[in-house]
């Protein structure tokens, strides 16, 4: 870190004097605030080739063109520097880490000053050792490879407005559907007392009707299905009955899938490889197997003594927990069969286990995904596109260089246990998971905000593609609100 912050001009070059190809990184010119540094030259602005993917067809002669794209741009900056001393030495140097170090820099050239490009600085050279005039450079990374006209980012809103606030809403939502309203709602479930998936885990939408629900603000946001689930069981676990085995435990711990249970059945005497498998609901998707060892269960014996082998007949086993086991209902599946590998003759018993059941919760988490830029076109159609702002790098920049100040607020309770009431928010960070929980304990619906009084602390909390995510539990209403100049 560096705590050097002046990058003020000493004594300002006359523009006449500036070098050609002199740099200007989000609006300051190197030359101008540091008079002893000098552009020398710059490469990477020309041609930039494609990056082709091609099919060999048998024994015909050449390949076939099957896509074309734009790689990424390095521009390579090299420059002297001049100084009288070594104590301005140094200064220059905490001056350029100062101007040149942050993501997704603004940078134009004074030769080519109606045009800019989005890069990162990706490699600097060591200037030589000893001296106070040196040569050396660095490289920016685009990313986003092409150059933008700069006048893109000059517009206005209305003569009588000097700031505008823009309300999110899904009032016109479609389940499904990025239009007219980009933002989305996913049923989910987490482990301890917080959110602790990735937002990528998060794969089932609300439907229409409780989208609609959540227009009529009745609080009813999950399905009747699933509630029922929760009212009218109590046991932990809702399985498939079978009297000859059992589910007795599932739960997510240190990144596996633990799952305890019994399967008795005459055949363990003949087929003497036992598995766990999982599978999707709906059996098509496998996501592991182990093998496992059958445990003692004198239960199962006492309770099915005429069954061979029914005191041996405990499965116990975990498999890892991957990102596409989440939030859905998984399948279990206790085998015996002839084959060392699991497959071959086999008798299997399975039940399923309920997303809700693998967490400590018994109540679903929802993840709210906002999406900042569809923001600007659902509140202003065509805003984008009107204003010639192109690509979705250039929409996220124009965002933190133009957002005020940013605001969601959740209404919302939730049971907890039998005597109190629970309602906890988190929001995502894509660079430190997720934030600490705010929280109520409120037998109404009540609100929480949270606010962020800059674009810096909200662009902390905003992805690539300029999405905030924030997980929430039971909730009754949304109202999100951003302000920007």
């Amino acid at each position: 870190m560096y705590d050097f912050h002046n990058i003020q001009p000493r004594d300002m070059p006359d523009t006449d004097y500036l070098p050609a190809e002199a740099m200007t990184i989000d609006g300051v010119t190197i030359e101008r605030v540091i008079p002893e540094y000098q552009t020398l030259n710059v490469t990477g602005r020309e041609l930039i080739g494609n990056t082709l993917g091609t099919l060999k067809v048998g024994t015909q002669d050449g390949e076939r063109l099957q896509s074309r794209s734009r790689p990424t741009r390095e521009i390579t900056v090299k420059y002297q520097i001049d100084a009288p001393d070594v104590k301005r030495f140094r200064e220059i140097y905490y001056q350029l880490n100062e101007i040149l170090n942050g993501e997704n820099k603004k940078i134009s050239f004074a030769d080519d000053p109606d045009k800019y490009f989005i890069g990162t600085l990706s490699d600097v050279d060591t200037p030589e050792g000893g001296k106070l005039s040196v040569v050396s450079s660095f490289t920016f990374t685009c990313f986003d490879p092409y150059a933008y006209a700069a006048k893109e980012d000059k517009f206005t809103f209305s003569d009588r407005l000097t700031s505008k606030q823009i309300d999110f809403s899904f009032k016109d939502k479609v389940a499904g559907k990025t239009s007219p309203v980009a933002h989305a709602i996913y049923k989910g479930f987490t482990t301890g007392d917080g959110a602790g998936q990735n937002p990528s885990y998060y794969k089932q939408e609300l439907t229409q009707l409780e989208y609609s629900r959540l227009n009529a603000n009745d609080g009813a946001l999950v399905s009747s299905d699933v509630l029922n689930n929760f009212e009218s069981r109590l046991d932990n676990f809702k399985t498939t009955w079978n009297y000859n085995g059992s589910l007795d435990t599932a739960k997510i711990e240190n990144g596996m899938l633990k799952v305890t249970g019994w399967y008795a059945d005459n055949s363990s005497t003949w087929r003497k490889n036992a598995y766990i498998i999982i599978t999707s609901e709906d059996w098509t998707v496998e996501f592991g197997r182990v093998k496992v060892e059958l445990v003692d269960r004198p239960d199962v014996h006492n309770a099915r003594p005429e069954i061979v082998g029914s005191g041996k007949s405990g499965f116990v086993g975990e498999i890892p927990y991957r990102e596409e086991m989440g939030n859905r209902n998984l399948r279990v599946i206790f085998r015996y069969t002839d084959d060392p590998a699991g497959n071959g003759n086999y008798s299997d018993w399975t039940s399923l286990i309920y997303a809700h059941n693998l967490y400590k919760y018994q109540a679903p988490h929802l993840l709210v995904k906002f999406d900042l830029v569809a923001a600007m076109e659902q509140v202003e159609p065509g805003f984008w596109g009107k204003n010639n702002i192109v690509g979705i790098v250039e929409r996220v920049n124009w965002l933190k260089n133009n957002i005020k100040s940013a605001s969601f607020k959740l209404f919302g309770y939730g049971i907890y246990d039998a005597r109190s009431y629970y309602l906890g928010v988190q929001v995502w960070k894509p660079v430190g998971g997720w934030d600490s929980t705010l929280a109520h304990s409120q037998s109404k619906p009540a609100q929480i905000e949270v606010a962020y009084k800059d674009a810096t602390s909200l662009f902390e909390h905003v992805d690539e593609n300029g999405c905030i995510y924030i997980s929430i539990c039971i909730l009754k209403s949304l109202k999100s609100s951003l302000t920007y100049y």
